[in-house]
């Protein structure tokens, strides 16, 4: 009959119009299908629905199209999945891109093409914003780790070694291997560091021990600064060298400590030798 006709025809429109909704326009099989479905409304609009093969060949075009555009985005899905790897291969971090790639992969399971499409094309674009990162990351911490060389050779270290490997990470860069020059960068640095560390702790112990020494020379001289003082001597020199030498201890100076300290320790001893003959 005249109803069941229609509702057939009606059927079969819809089926192949969401089939190839999510296809790509510019594809020559979906193009074809589309023109095939134009001529179908057009034949049910104007009632010519004697011909029911028009459906069946509508229908098998639509799914050929939708099958190709799955292939496609199955092949996305693959080519997403190695951009992914790349950048992670980098150092990169590819969290956003693992999340989106995941669920890419669920719509197409799904057989949602559009949303997949649109996901697998966002885990492509944080993978390569993730990748570009990584690579600005390397090419920045080149000049990093060489401002901690300085800085370690600054203070009399030795960064030989942190230099070798900072050479090879400028090398492996100019290769564009960001993951060696990564690798060869965190090397060097902790090199840099270290060095610069221990130099520092020589630094600090050698400050501390000529503190000890320039505190020692000046307790040693205030018994002497006493006994001077009870006989009625003048100890006016060995108490202002004893005080600049304090002063300037205390502020941090130990070298400038130490030669005041050893001036006041000499005054000391002339200052002794006036209390012996006393």
């Amino acid at each position: 009959t005249l109803q069941l006709r229609r509702a057939s025809w009606s059927y079969a429109i819809l089926a192949a119009q969401r089939l190839l909704e999510p296809c790509d326009a510019e594809d020559p099989a979906a193009r074809r299908a589309r023109e095939m479905l134009e001529g179908a409304r057009d034949a049910f609009l104007e009632g010519r629905m004697e011909d029911e093969s028009v459906l069946s060949e509508l229908v098998r075009a639509a799914e050929l199209a939708h099958g190709r555009e799955a292939e496609r985005i199955r092949e996305a899905l693959a080519d997403a999945r190695d951009a992914i790897r790349e950048a992670a291969n980098l150092g990169a971090s590819v969290a956003m891109a693992e999340d989106a790639w995941r669920r890419g992969a669920d719509t197409l399971d799904r057989g949602q093409l559009a949303a997949a499409r649109e996901r697998l094309s966002d885990a492509v674009t944080q993978a390569g914003e993730a990748r570009t990162r990584r690579i600005r990351e390397v090419e920045e911490s080149l000049e990093s780790v060489a401002d901690h060389i300085t800085l370690a050779r600054n203070v009399g270290a030795d960064p030989s070694e942190a230099e070798e490997l900072l050479g090879k990470a400028r090398e492996a860069s100019g290769r564009g291997e960001y993951a060696s020059a990564g690798d060869f960068l965190k090397r060097a640095e902790r090199l840099a560091m270290k060095a610069q560390q221990r130099q520092i702790d020589r630094a600090m112990q050698l400050r501390q021990s000529q503190t000890e020494r320039a505190l020692a020379i000046i307790a040693a001289c205030e018994p002497v600064l006493k006994e001077a003082e009870s006989y009625d001597l003048s100890a006016a020199e060995v108490r202002t060298l004893l005080r600049q030498a304090r002063d300037v201890v205390m502020k941090g100076d130990y070298l400038a400590g130490v030669t005041l300290a050893r001036n006041a320790e000499e005054a000391a001893r002339r200052l002794g030798a006036q209390i012996a003959e006393e």
